[in-house]
């Protein structure tokens, strides 16, 4: 997810927000949704109208897409998990400690950042230092399922007098909803997302008030919050969900949701490269490691998730098979290793020596999503294509592609791991092979 940086500043006697982010097209045609943006010659950025709420107003409005902290500043409720230790207002130049109780799942998180290290005789990880990293750590444990220690200020001379980081739940929701999302095997982005729903309604809300609440009182503030924001369906569907699921757990209440009515979801075709397009970017990519990873998601049509997550281990050389683990939905699948990957890989195995994960960072662990998508930004760039892809348009391309060479749409499915033969069939649409067929009268036609 794209981080953006506010900063409160005075124009011409006025209070605005200023927004700070690299110069990209597509982030700028979203930012022109908002009201009164304006370009400020002096300051060289774009600004909206100030508002007390604006983390709260901008995060919601951009929900998965982009995510808003203010410059230089982070509160506690920013990092998920976790004590930093030699922290001022500008992280150091140096090192970034970070104190926290045993958790795998942090500690896979903070290998995705820049330059992770284990110190054996402080028993404390630490990653490379300065403002650039410190983001991104910020970025990475933004709304993280992991909960919340105080982000204390410490030195390194006091570090080994501090005892383990005391844990400390300042999710507004209660411990058994959290724990029956967990247990049911609920996915990390769904905590997060249930969680963000329902703070707002129950954070002035008691205990026992809920099950004096009736379903239209329920539904009418649903129906307020998404009418005055202006919500997508998707953002809708999910904050309905989220409502009937906690109520049924908390409060044995069944919502009826009859007079909230679930809105229709935008049809919208996927982004797909022509393979010429997909050639000049593989072309354009200069390095072995990174031109592999985007040939592996082309060639398999794996998710981003997946590929990442993919291990050396998962390679089957002799059956020529890649063994994708726990995939959306925590399913597993098996995608053919296309041929001309199999020398790569060996070659690349052979060249950089992975650990545990085919594709890992310079100190070792899982390689960063952000990384991988930052690969394919500069490869459209450096391959003059204008198409708004991203990553998930390799796979889009893959299944349109394979579909087009007279794949088997239900084996498709299978490849893709697709629950719903219906989610496979939206690349009928977007494949040549039949509308190639139909001549344009226009043809016909002796101009």
């Amino acid at each position: 997810m794209i981080t953006i940086h506010t900063e409160r500043v005075d124009l011409g006697g006025n209070n605005r927000i200023r927004l700070g982010f690299n110069d990209n097209k597509g982030i700028l045609a979203d930012l022109n949704k908002l009201t009164d943006l304006r370009w400020s010659p002096t300051l060289k950025s774009w600004h909206i109208p100030y508002r007390k709420d604006h983390l709260t107003y901008l995060n919601e409005f951009f929900f998965g897409r982009y995510h808003f902290i203010q410059n230089d500043t982070v509160s506690k409720e920013t990092i998920s998990g976790l004590k930093i230790i030699s922290y001022q207002n500008v992280p150091s130049e140096d090192r970034i400690y970070l104190a926290f109780d045993y958790n795998k799942e942090i500690i896979d998180l903070v290998k995705t950042l820049e330059g992770p290290y284990w110190h054996k005789d402080l028993k404390l990880w630490s990653i490379r230092g300065g403002k650039e990293n410190f983001h991104a750590m910020v970025d990475v444990f933004t709304r993280t399922e992991i909960e919340h220690v105080s982000s204390e200020i410490y030195t390194p001379e006091s570090i080994k007098r501090q005892g383990p980081a005391e844990k400390v739940n300042t999710s507004p929701l209660p411990e058994k909803f959290m724990n029956y999302m967990m247990l049911k095997n609920y996915s990390i982005r769904t905590i997060q997302a249930y969680e963000m729903h329902l703070s707002k309604f129950l954070t002035n809300l008691a205990p026992k008030e809920i099950t004096g609440l009736s379903s239209d009182q329920i539904n009418c503030y649903i129906r307020d919050v998404v009418v005055k924001n202006n919500y997508s369906s998707s953002y809708q569907n999910q904050m309905i969900n989220a409502f009937k699921l906690y109520f049924r757990v908390m409060a044995a209440i069944t919502l009826d949701t009859a007079s909230v009515p679930r809105p229709k979801r935008s049809k919208k075709l996927p982004i797909v490269l022509s393979k010429e397009e997909i050639s000049a970017i593989i072309k354009s990519i200069r390095n072995f490691k990174h031109r592999l990873i985007i040939m592996i998601i082309y060639g398999t049509g794996m998710r981003l998730s997946e590929s990442v997550n993919l291990c050396i281990s998962d390679i089957d050389f002799n059956r020529k098979l890649i063994h994708i683990r726990a995939g959306k939905g925590k399913k597993d699948r098996i995608v053919p290793l296309p041929l001309i990957l199999i020398s790569k890989l060996q070659e690349y195995l052979e060249l950089y020596k992975p650990g545990k994960y085919l594709f890992e960072g310079i100190k070792g662990g899982r390689y960063s999503v952000r990384s991988v998508q930052s690969i394919l930004k500069t490869a459209l760039i450096r391959a003059k294509i204008s198409k708004n892809a991203s990553i998930h348009s390799l796979r889009h391309s893959f299944a349109t592609h394979t579909l087009e060479q007279g794949t088997d749409i239900r084996l498709l499915q299978e490849i893709l791991g697709h629950s719903s033969i219906k989610t496979t069939e939206i690349y009928t649409h977007v494949s040549n092979t039949s509308i190639l067929r139909i001549k344009s009268p226009i043809d016909k036609i002796d101009l």
